[in-house]
């Protein structure tokens, strides 16, 4: 185009562009208090602020019968610090069959690394094993409805997988004591530690570590209104930051 008409152009384009930064910005500051809205949420969920209290309901025998426990913070009268030892039948750990052998890879049998926990359910792998690879090496085969944290790398992640299967090095199985804690709680308790990682290359934690990470325990009732509560939140943050990135899909469509 002729000079005048190039400058005009470039005038509005740096308008649209200023426009589109604000938009982001916006956008970019209202995730981040919906991010904030979860934490905490989970944080007065785990203290026993985010619903309401029955002074009738108790703790099993089993838990009473525990070692009393100092925590981080105080708990209602009815619940109790405990460790994650207390809660579990189980955990078993995972490995990796030999890449040398290609008989042990490519067959029926998912096999889970770190980078296959997305989301809040395992339903997928990347990889896969035979029959023969499970049996020679130190992984496991996890059934469908099992708990999954990762001991390396993406320290803090747990989810429940939907699918039988076998889980590497960096991975560990838990199996809760249901009679006591649901899978709901934990995994949401689980969600609002920090975890600091050793090792000069892969920062990870130990088995023990694990196994003496401190709960606050409430009675099972409590379990259930608590997840069912951050349950009904989470739906109502997760649709906002839908509408949120689908209005800026739009907006980047048209301006494009």
């Amino acid at each position: 185009p002729p000079l005048a008409e190039q400058r005009r152009i470039v005038q509005k384009a740096e308008e649209l562009f200023k426009i589109i930064d604000a938009l982001q910005e916006h956008q970019d500051s209202l995730l981040d208090k919906l991010d904030l809205i979860r934490r905490t949420a989970l944080d007065k969920a785990i203290r026993g602020q985010l619903t309401e209290q029955h002074a009738d309901e108790s703790l099993s025998p089993e838990v009473l019968q525990l070692p009393e426990l100092n925590g981080p913070f105080e708990l209602p009268v009815n619940w109790k610090w405990v460790k994650v030892k207390d809660l579990l039948l189980k955990h078993l750990g995972g490995g990796t069959p030999s890449r040398h052998v290609p008989e042990y890879w490519n067959g029926p049998i998912p096999w889970a690394s770190v980078k296959d926990l997305k989301g809040s359910r395992l339903v997928r792998t990347a990889e896969s094993i035979t029959e023969s690879g499970l049996a020679n090496s130190p992984s496991n085969l996890i059934p469908a409805g099992s708990l999954i944290v990762c001991m390396r790398m993406a320290l803090g992640k747990i989810l429940k997988t939907a699918i039988d299967v076998a889980i590497n090095q960096d991975l560990r199985a838990i199996f809760l004591k249901n009679e006591l804690i649901s899978d709901d709680y934990f995994i949401n308790f689980y969600q609002t530690l920090t975890f600091v990682g050793r090792g000069s290359t892969v920062k990870g934690i130990t088995v023990d570590d694990l196994l003496n990470i401190k709960v606050p325990l409430p009675p099972l009732a409590e379990q259930e209104r608590i997840a069912a509560k951050l349950e009904s939140m989470f739906s109502a943050v997760s649709t906002v930051e839908q509408l949120l990135q689908n209005t800026a899909a739009e907006f980047d469509q048209d301006a494009a």
